[in-house]
């Protein structure tokens, strides 16, 4: 019986040691689990991270070609506005030297419209004048035809008269 015992108690000890062991190794299985699935919830985000680094990296390259397109696009507008800068210089370069021209063209020209403005003034005048005195000597010459038509008429009517008395 002290052997029962003895061995009871050696296989209390055992078992107790072998509960111990199994409830470590069900919370390490526990723990191990956890770590699996905290693993496959990494390796999920991971993948999911890797697939939006893709999609970033696609997204990235788009927007650099477009980048890059607009770039080329603003350095062809930049060349594009320098040269009509530049025409638009030239341009009003000639347009200067043509007005500058055309006033050293023009101003002897008007001077000498303005003379012949004078010139016309008088002459209008002149001539105003010489209508003027047309028309009083048309006045005096209409008063002297008159004049005469009157004269003939009465001496060709005493005329006459004496005529008639004559024969």
């Amino acid at each position: 019986m002290v052997r029962l015992s003895a061995e009871e108690k050696k296989l209390d000890t055992e078992l107790t040691e072998l509960l111990g062991l199994l409830d470590s190794y069900t919370q390490q299985l526990s723990e191990g689990k956890s770590e699996i699935e905290r693993s496959t919830r990494i390796k999920v985000e991971m993948v999911e991270l890797d697939q939006e680094l893709e999609e970033m990296k696609k997204t990235k390259k788009t927007k650099e070609e477009a980048n890059k397109d607009a770039v080329n696009a603003l350095e062809i507008a930049k060349n594009s506005f320098e040269r009509a800068s530049i025409q638009a210089y030239e341009l009003e370069t000639i347009k200067a030297e043509n007005d500058k021209a055309n006033i050293e063209m023009l101003q002897p020209a008007l001077a000498r419209k303005a003379e012949a403005s004078k010139e016309k003034e008088r002459l209008v005048k002149e001539v105003n004048d010489l209508h003027r005195d047309m028309a009083e000597k048309q006045s005096e010459l209409n008063e002297a035809i008159a004049c005469i038509d009157t004269k003939a008429s009465i001496k060709s009517k005493g005329e006459f008269g004496l005529y008639l008395f004559v024969e």
